[in-house]
């Protein structure tokens, strides 16, 4: 489910697991953690408004009338706040009377709970629910300040932490340290909503969402509610049970957002607690005054179930949510950029430094072929004898079939492929045991068919990979039992989701069960050992690199928790042996990936989006060798041909061979236009006009990007190839030169 937005009181009816007859409540895990009891006996020291603690870069000060931390960078004076800019300066209007703000824009802090009276979930606001019925506390701590937020009427307290770094200033939400009653239980919280926000309006001014290659939104007023919605960071938990389409065509890959107002910007950087967070959007509301984008924190996880009949209320669906929360801290660090980098290249920089500081990234010479191939091995479906039904596999392409094809694209594409077999275990593309049972059946192809092909690709340079699914699974086998190794909703039960289509991510009914996060360690260990055994190159984990999900069985599991670590710990283990292949790479997978393919190279297109850029290569190009999405299965072959070039990313196709009129009857739409036959030559055929440009680039990282008045998107590479791309419907004339209508040209500066 989507967080909805921060205007609405009701976002959707909840329960708790108890709550429901049929729905038995969770048994606490050894070592898992509730929130703390509370009480309005807590301790603090009274603090007058004014500095708190400076460094050579910032100081930090308090204010104590309306409960709210702000820093000033020293050098340029500049101010950021934990509330809107705006609403730190009293405003009056031609009768001397103060103008009040809308609350939101003045809270440093939402607080979500369930309220079990209501049985819903509501959201508490510091400006109302603590300046009027609370208090805070607050306390020196080393380079900062720690203010408890207590909402005495709900009886819930939650501590955050302010401090101050060389570079930065970071909110932290003491969570294992929240409290709250037992009946209102806290089940979320907003860090600092409108820190990164901007006055409705404002010239020169946008946020930043990294959704798919990342998007600029919009600060104009557009009516008196304006629009809010939310994407999951990582991508939507598939524990997370859901009844609806999926909303947005792409996925956050970073945990990053930030804004720009004028001369100045500010990045924020998820440090801690991104695997259960959302990035969610407030823009354009009059009533508000002000746009913002800011994280959202999930602390505890929740089923989605329906209503039982007779159940008072206006939501079909219902929250059951689990009585364990996530104790990580819940950190936001928050870096300032002035002048020339107050632009969403600077951001790009920022973050690169700081996962390159972190050793999270580091610069490589490795270069992705020009073109990538997948190639799906085989499908699902039925059969009839004497109109009895039965499920067979069927080959959409055997491992014969994959030798010709290398070697075709091969020779036309003078050896500069990347190949990748999907769907060849023994269930194809669809569900079976985990990792398709970890070997290739004899249907799609024998041991010296296999061999033939790898020592092909040695032979001749290509570097080819087998994948492997190794999260979803519906049948026991290969060392994996269903009811034992399945991964557990809240309420105990064996985690399952529905298949979302290759293309359209919509559902597509196809039920499946999440493996353990206690066991991918050793799957992921088992499908590149059956890659080196069949002598392949290395091995492909396409759903490991882009999925982020829960088990309620594993301590810190829980809303997603521990992901990062743990993925980027599998496969930078898996690096030490063999090359690993990853697909639209979330950032932790992307720094253990050898090659990634399916780059995103533009956003879903929200309403509030007014460009998209391409942030996702700005940050890990030259460190990452990459490829962009399917060509072949885009809607627009040529624009997406146009924004890969733009993004400086070669280009990737999806190819079966064996085309049968049974196959109108499977729910895989990647088959409609993957045909090898019909798409060979047009692949080819953008390889020779193309060739040129990926030579020139190399592992080139991007210097600069940026979208001309005219239109025209002109990207800068650090060994200084100047590309200019034109998606408009108009020829445009830039530098001396003219770049044709949907066409790009590799320009010089004038």
């Amino acid at each position: 489910m989507k967080f909805s937005g921060i205007i609405s009181l009701l976002l959707c009816a909840a329960v708790s697991v108890t709550a429901l007859a049929g729905c038995s409540g969770n048994k606490t895990l050894a070592g898992a953690v509730n929130t703390g009891k509370y009480s309005s006996d807590l301790s603090g020291e009274y603090l007058e408004s004014g500095k708190v603690c400076e460094n050579d870069r910032f100081e930090l000060y308090w204010n104590n009338t309306k409960k709210y931390v702000w820093f000033k960078e020293k050098a340029t004076q500049t101010v950021y706040s934990t509330i809107a800019d705006g609403a730190m300066t009293p405003v009056y209007d031609e009768d001397g009377i103060l103008k009040k703000n809308n609350p939101l824009a003045e809270s440093p802090i939402l607080v979500y709970y369930l309220d079990s009276k209501t049985i819903s979930e509501k959201y508490l606001n510091v400006a109302v629910n603590v300046l009027e019925e609370g208090e805070t506390y607050t306390e020196s701590i080393e380079n900062g300040l720690r203010v408890t937020y207590d909402f005495a009427e709900a009886e819930i307290s939650v501590p955050v932490e302010y401090t101050l770094n060389k570079d930065s200033f970071k909110a932290t939400v003491i969570t294992k340290d929240i409290k709250d009653n037992g009946e209102n239980y806290v089940t979320a919280v907003a860090l600092s909503p409108f820190s990164c926000s901007v006055k409705n309006d404002t010239e020169n001014s946008w946020l930043f969402l990294p959704d798919g290659s990342g998007a600029l939104l919009s600060t104009a007023t557009t009516d008196l509610i304006g629009t809010q919605g939310s994407m999951s960071v990582y991508g939507t938990d598939p524990t997370v049970q859901s009844y609806h389409l999926e909303a947005y065509k792409k996925q956050v890959s970073m945990p990053v957002f930030g804004m720009k107002n004028g001369s100045k910007a500010l990045f924020g950087i998820i440090t801690s607690g991104a695997e259960g967070a959302d990035l969610a959007w407030n823009v354009g509301s009059q009533n508000v005054g002000y746009s913002a984008v800011y994280p959202f924190f999930r602390i505890r996880g929740y089923n989605l179930i329906h209503a039982p009949e007779g159940f008072t209320s206006t939501q079909v669906e219902l929250q059951a949510f689990d009585d364990r929360i996530n104790t990580a801290p819940l950190s936001v660090s928050y870096y300032p950029l002035t002048g020339d980098n107050a632009d969403y290249n600077g951001m790009a920089q920022l973050y690169r430094n700081y996962l390159t500081e972190n050793k999270l990234f580091s610069k490589t010479d490795k270069t992705m072929p020009a073109v990538s191939i997948k190639l799906l091995g085989g499908v699902l479906m039925k059969k009839y004898t004497f109109g009895i039904p039965r499920t067979v596999l069927y080959t959409l392409t055997s491992v014969n079939d994959a030798a010709e094809i290398t070697e075709y694209f091969s020779k036309e594409l003078d050896g500069n492929i990347l190949v990748s077999l999907v769907g060849f275990g023994e269930t194809g593309l669809d569900f079976g045991k985990v990792g398709g049972g970890f070997k290739i059946p004899s249907s799609l192809g024998g041991k010296k068919d296999i061999r033939r092909l790898s020592d092909y690709c040695k032979k001749n340079g290509v570097p080819l990979f087998l994948d492997f699914d190794i999260i979803a699974f519906n049948k026991s086998g290969a060392g994996f039992k269903l009811t034992r190794d399945a991964a557990a909703f809240p309420n105990g039960q064996n985690a399952y989701d529905v298949r979302k289509d290759y293309v359209t991510r919509k559902e597509t009914g196809l039920r499946y069960n999440l493996l353990s996060r206690s066991r991918l360690d050793g799957a992921a260990e088992k499908a590149a050992d059956t890659a080196e055994k069949y002598g392949f190159l290395g091995v492909s984990l396409t759903s490991l690199s882009n999925t982020a999900y829960s088990d309620y069985k594993v301590n810190g599991a829980f809303v997603c928790g521990g992901t990062e670590k743990q993925v980027s710990g599998i496969l930078s283990g898996l690096r030490k042996n063999t090359e690993v292949l990853t697909s639209a790479p979330n950032v932790y997978a992307a720094a253990g990936s050898s090659y990634a393919t399916d780059a995103p190279a533009e956003s879903s297109g929200l309403d509030v989006a007014f460009a998209d850029i391409p942030f996702y290569s700005m940050v890990f190009r030259g460190c990452t060798a990459l490829s962009g999405e399917s060509v072949n299965l885009a809607a627009d072959e040529n624009t997406t041909i146009l924004k890969c070039i733009e993004s400086g990313l070669p280009l990737t196709y999806t190819l079966y061979k064996n085309y049968s009129s049974s196959l109108l009857t499977v729910d895989q739409s990647a088959l409609a236009g993957a045909l090898f036959e019909s798409s060979r030559e047009r692949i080819v055929s953008s390889y020779k006009e193309l060739k040129g440009v990926f030579e020139k680039l190399g592992s080139s990282a991007i210097k600069e990007h940026r979208i001309e008045e005219s239109g025209l998107r002109v990207t800068v590479f650090e060994n200084g190839v100047r590309i200019a791309v034109n998606e408009t419907d108009a020829d445009i004339a830039f530098n001396g030169e003219t770049v044709k209508s949907m066409s790009y040209k590799i320009i010089t500066e004038g």
